[in-house]
């Protein structure tokens, strides 16, 4: 009598589950985002419904029917996450993370981490993921003037930028690279290719023997 009860309870059980998550047919199999949990989905096969989930670090995202990077998914309805699993650095097992230096940020992949480092100028957004320059990161400690050591010159509203968006300072201590002062005023570091430098005069790269002071840049590095 006992063992027909359960056997009964656990057939409503399995009802409930199916009945939460309907599997639509289809020839082929696919998955749905879980409601509440972004790094959990149901894989529909044959009509079964089945609950997986994504390796930790990883969320779901339906319209590739697949895990990605949580920066690249919108989880805002279903913030819940499995409980992470830190190894080292690596506040979980898989993902992009920063990185106690601004330049600088943390790549884990089954617990295994490397520090890569950005471009010279950038520091990493950890909103989106990627190196990018400080003024559009916006990051907190990481601010342009702080990483660049420079702050752009007072420009008065009505005065008209040289260059569109933007006015060029020559770097003071080295002839390769020049400040662009964008419109909101903070600055970013731009450069010339190898063998060029910038010239203040025409406010674009050029060769070396062609700017003051700078003739031997390249013969001294």
């Amino acid at each position: 009598m006992m063992l027909k009860l359960l056997t009964i309870l656990l057939a409503c059980v399995v009802a409930i589950v199916k009945t939460a998550v309907p599997c639509e047919p289809s020839k082929f199999p696919y998955k749905v985002a879980d409601s509440s949990q972004c790094d959990k989905y149901i894989k529909c096969h044959n009509q079964q419904a089945t609950e997986e989930l994504c390796e930790d670090g990883y969320v779901f995202e339906e319209s590739i029917q697949n895990c990605d990077l949580p920066f690249k998914v919108d989880c805002t309805s279903r913030p819940t996450l499995q409980p992470p699993r830190a190894v080292g650095n690596c506040s979980r097992l898989n993902g992009i993370f920063p990185s106690n230096k601004c330049d600088e940020y943390l790549y884990c992949q089954n617990g295994e981490e490397k520090n890569i480092k950005c471009d010279l100028g950038l520091v990493f957004d950890p909103k989106q993921g990627v190196c990018e320059f400080p003024d559009i990161a916006r990051r907190p400690g990481c601010q342009s003037e702080d990483i660049l050591n420079f702050r752009c010159p007072i420009k008065p509203e009505d005065e008209e930028y040289r260059f569109d968006d933007h006015e060029r300072h020559p770097h003071p201590k080295d002839c390769r690279y020049y400040f662009k002062c964008m419109r909101n005023g903070m600055p970013r570091l731009g450069g010339c290719k190898t063998t060029e430098v910038y010239n203040p005069e025409i406010g674009v790269c050029d060769l070396a023997k062609n700017v003051k002071g700078c003739e031997n840049y390249y013969k001294d590095v």
